[in-house]
């Protein structure tokens, strides 16, 4: 009896160090059955981590899963998106989607997204989803604060935005990490210049430019962020502020052939801005409200800096598209043949 006691511990004890010595490779459209091809963390054949899957024949054929996987099952946050366009979108559990108790929306219908800079440390995009009420809302005075709270509601971020530069000289730290991250976790991706009123309005065109890389890797329309301080605006002077605005657009966009996405305050806006100027440009828009911006017309909002999402300890910003996918699309994507 002891030393079948002893085998076993044994065996167990070799089968557990097996396990664990086993190694995660990244692979890129492996294929996986004759139906499927995946590409992510594979750990002995099995999908393990983080993973895209695609299923290119069969009964599933254009449905595509986007998340955690454990030993080839589902596991964790994920995004199934069938061929007939429905989604299901939260925690898995070996295979299966939990569906909270009264959801009543399809995930993904709200087109949501977050932005980051260096203020914004350890942010894991595999991990980041947005709590939302019952409805799939979290903006507005529509959206249930309680049903917010009660964390049992998720949307997917549909999108990011990273601080590329700011200034002629300054490159945000973690752009390359979190820009990295989007790539890999197949989240659309754009990236953002703060506008600065002390330096060259081309040098920091310039310099936005090259942190980018021309912008060949991102998805998403690049944004030039136009706010600033009143101790700032004095040393500008407030008559100013629009003509280094001008120059600045008028050099990015010869030198890019790209009409970028205007990011302003609503207050700001209205004040030290020539609207008129603008008109054209898409606008994303801040105000710290349930109500929407009163700037027209703006189809990005960021509606909280102090949002609170799954996966992350601190406050993140929120931002709402009002509007559908389409217009999501023609509105905020790089236009493949520029």
């Amino acid at each position: 009896m002891k030393t079948y006691h002893f085998i076993k511990i044994l065996c167990l004890a070799l089968s557990l160090a097996a396990s664990l010595s086993a190694q995660a490779e990244w692979v890129d459209d492996h294929k996986l059955t004759d139906d499927a091809v995946y590409t992510g963390n594979l750990v002995d054949g099995q999908p393990d981590g983080f993973g895209f899957l695609r299923y290119d024949k069969g009964k599933h054929a254009g449905s595509h899963y986007t998340g955690h996987f454990s030993r080839g099952y589902k596991q964790g946050l994920g995004k199934w998106v069938r061929a007939d366009g429905t989604v299901e979108f939260g925690e898995f559990d070996e295979g299966l989607w939990r569906k909270p108790k009264d959801q009543t929306f399809n995930p993904g219908d709200l087109i949501y997204g977050i932005d980051l800079s260096a203020y914004n440390k350890g942010v894991d995009l595999s991990q980041v989803a947005i709590y939302t009420d019952r409805n799939g809302l979290v903006h507005g005075d529509k959206a249930s604060r309680a049903d917010v709270k009660s964390r049992r509601y998720l949307q997917p971020v549909q999108f990011v935005y990273v601080r590329a530069t700011v200034g002629s000289t300054d490159q945000d730290s973690l752009y390359a990490r979190y820009s990295e991250q989007a790539k890999r976790y197949g989240l659309p991706k754009g990236s953002y210049h703060l506008l600065c009123y002390n330096s060259d309005p081309e040098a920091q065109a310039d310099n936005f430019i090259k942190q980018c890389n021309g912008f060949k890797d991102d998805d998403l329309v690049p944004v030039i962020d136009i706010e600033m301080l009143k101790n700032q605006i004095a040393k500008a002077g407030k008559q100013n502020v629009p003509k280094i605005v001008d120059r600045f657009l008028r050099y990015f966009q010869k030198k890019t052939g790209i009409k970028p996405v205007i990011y302003t305050n609503n207050n700001f806006a209205k004040e030290y801005l020539d609207l008129a100027r603008l008109k054209g440009y898409t606008l994303w828009v801040s105000r710290y409200h349930y109500l929407e911006p009163d700037i027209h017309p703006w189809y990005v909002w960021q509606f909280s800096e102090n949002g609170k999402v799954r996966g992350y300890s601190r406050p993140l910003d929120l931002n709402f598209y009002d509007g559908n996918r389409a217009s999501f699309d023609r509105k905020m994507r790089l236009k493949a043949d520029r």
